[in-house]
């Protein structure tokens, strides 16, 4: 027979083929895009000893957990699981940059009625009334109206102010008395139809608090957990070590590049961490730096000098909360309101560093030397926002994927066509 002879069926096992090779790339693709979800998994050694790590990204921040505990692999990948379901299940509630998400949904429906809510809404509230009487007013969830009018985000490239006229009247919306709940059952109605809460500066401490309880469930002994600026310890790094992360000195050029100097290190005992500031988010106006913190009973952006508010507490929805709530305060009424309150707060600005009295005397805050920080225990600190070294492999790899998927679609097609 004539090799030039082709069989009658030649061009359709060809296209079958081609079909096959396509749903194999579709299956490999899609498998790669579920893992990157799900966030890295390996093992490091800090300080010589061994911890098993899992990471991803999750409310719009970065996310990771390290164990000490000898732990099977299969637990691993179990409790990484559940701590992707649970963040998602979160930010499905307290999203505002998803419009479907519980509390996006509220703010932007005008009805005045009652409506029901997840209990986790009603526990931040409780929470951000109690701060709210605090801080006599300065700490308030409703401040969302003003928050969108001064619009202060990476987005805004022609950004200026807004007018004292639009602020008075974004006022009229703001107030914690715009707003009622009740727990049981939990359910929130608004006074006004443009009335509209923001609970980011409490959802991390929520979210810390939830992923603990999940790691205690699983019977996890000892384990560091990080979300956006906060981390809580559990249990320590290992039997003569306890968990421990460092604070960058926020006194340096904004927008430098490259590692930022370490000011303190913080031993954490079954405690959190909370950091606030406004060192690297801001808009700038006519020579003066606006920041992303908003005073609700003057309506204005603060555009005082860069600083930042750390606090120290055995509950991280209170490290959270008045991490943010003292942000709104010079340094010196921070100071003062937290030892009225028994808070460990180290406050930082370009002037130096202040510490409440409950700090100093639980040694939170201990100040490192630039020796310091090139020691075995500043491996730490770098580890607490670990990096994979496979990181850029991965990157290759998921490219290549989809370059030959493309390929792949591409022969598909000039098949199909002939």
């Amino acid at each position: 027979m004539d090799s030039s002879l082709k069989s009658p069926n030649d061009g359709d096992m060809r296209f079958q083929c081609n079909v096959l090779w396509l749903f194999a790339w579709v299956a490999l693709f899609t498998t790669s895009l579920y893992s990157r979800s799900l966030g890295q998994t390996e093992t490091i050694e800090v300080n010589r000893q061994r911890i098993t790590r899992f990471a991803g990204s999750a409310m719009g921040m970065q996310y990771d957990c390290q164990i000490s505990d000898e732990i099977d692999p299969n637990r691993i990948q179990h409790l990484q699981e559940k701590t992707a379901q649970e963040l998602k299940r979160l930010e499905s509630i307290f999203s505002l940059y998803d419009s479907r998400s519980v509390l996006s949904e509220w703010n932007a429906s005008p009805s005045t009625q009652w409506v029901s809510v997840p209990i986790e809404v009603i526990e931040l509230l409780d929470f951000a009334q109690h701060l709210h009487r605090a801080t006599e007013g300065k700490f308030d969830p409703t401040i969302a109206p003003l928050a969108k009018l001064w619009r202060i985000g990476p987005l805004d490239q022609n950004w200026s102010p807004p007018t004292d006229l639009q602020i008075q009247a974004t006022k009229e919306f703001v107030g914690l008395d715009r707003i009622e709940w009740e727990r049981s059952p939990p359910q929130l109605r608004k006074k006004h139809p443009k009335v509209a809460i923001d609970l980011n500066s409490l959802v991390e401490g929520l979210a810390l608090r939830k992923l603990s309880n999940l790691l205690d469930e699983s019977q996890v002994d000892n384990y560091l957990l990080h979300l956006g600026g906060e981390y809580l310890a559990q249990g320590s790094l290992s039997s003569s070590k306890e968990w421990r992360v460092y604070l960058e000195d926020p006194r340096r050029e904004v927008g430098g590049k490259g590692p930022a100097r370490l000011a303190f290190s913080v031993p954490l005992h079954q405690q959190s961490i909370s950091t606030s500031g406004n060192y690297r988010t801001g808009k700038e106006h006519e020579g003066k730096r606006y920041s992303h913190f908003i005073d609700p009973l003057t309506g204005v952006a603060l555009h005082d000098a860069l600083r930042c508010v750390s606090v120290v507490s055995d509950d991280s929805l209170a490290a959270d909360g008045w991490a943010s709530a003292l942000m709104l305060f010079k340094p010196e009424d921070a100071i003062r309101l937290a030892e009225k309150h028994g808070l460990a707060v180290c406050v930082s600005n370009f002037d130096g560093w202040l510490q409440s009295q409950a700090a100093f005397q639980c040694s939170s805050f201990r100040e490192i030397s630039d020796s310091d920080e090139t020691g075995e225990e500043a491996v730490l600190s770098y580890s607490a926002n670990f990096e994979s070294p496979w990181k850029w492999l991965q990157f290759a790899w998921f490219a290549c994927l989809s370059i030959l998927l493309v390929v792949k679609i591409i022969q598909f097609v000039h098949v199909f066509r002939r």
